[in-house]
């Protein structure tokens, strides 16, 4: 990602949400583009928006220039928060308890990562998804993906923390998370 990019939810892994891009005086709406009922924040890197739609399972990407949707990917469950860009990756969690790594430039699969301990369904929101649900902006730093999948550490066996690689998806550790905690947006400090 560049230096005017947001690649991640809150901008980067400690989630300063802050950046030192100028902003117009006034500023003019250049396009706008319907996707669905409700998305999440945008993040931004590779000339393009990601979006999560949350009740579709879904993640698109949207040119920055034009607005046009360039692809949508579907997933098992809730998409609820943004995905995070690493170098043409973009890395998401989902509520169906599976961690995404799909292509910035098509919106192919890459690789995915059941963080669930196995694939056991709940009714939660209306819809079966997973007890534990990979939360969908994952931290990725020094080439790994930082992830964590369940509700609560006192509730179906506790809250999985996990780290992978970012090309390959493959699992370096595994934890669960000590103490008596709410799964929440990870962040790096």
């Amino acid at each position: 990602a560049g230096p005017e990019d947001w690649p991640m939810y809150r901008q980067n892994s400690s989630r300063d949400g802050s950046g030192n891009t100028e902003l117009p005086e006034k500023p003019v709406l250049i396009w706008q583009t319907k996707i669905s009922q409700e998305v999440s924040p945008s993040v931004i890197a590779d000339g393009k928006v990601f979006v999560a739609s949350p009740e579709s399972h879904q993640v698109h990407a949207v040119d920055m220039a034009t607005g046009k949707i360039l692809w949508s990917f579907d997933t098992g469950g809730r998409v609820a928060l943004p995905p995070t860009y690493e170098k043409g990756h973009v890395i998401f969690g989902s509520h169906d308890g599976w961690v995404y790594n799909i292509s910035s430039n098509d919106g192919k699969i890459i690789w995915r990562f059941q963080a669930a301990p196995n694939s056991k369904k709940i009714l939660a929101y209306g819809q079966p998804e997973s007890p534990w649900p990979a939360l969908g902006s994952v931290v990725v730093s020094d080439n790994k993906v930082f992830v964590t999948a369940g509700r609560h550490t006192g509730l179906d066996g506790g809250i999985y923390a996990y780290c992978l690689e970012v090309e390959t998806g493959k699992l370096i550790w595994k934890t669960l998370v000590p103490g008596f905690h709410f799964n929440d947006i990870l962040i790096k400090v």
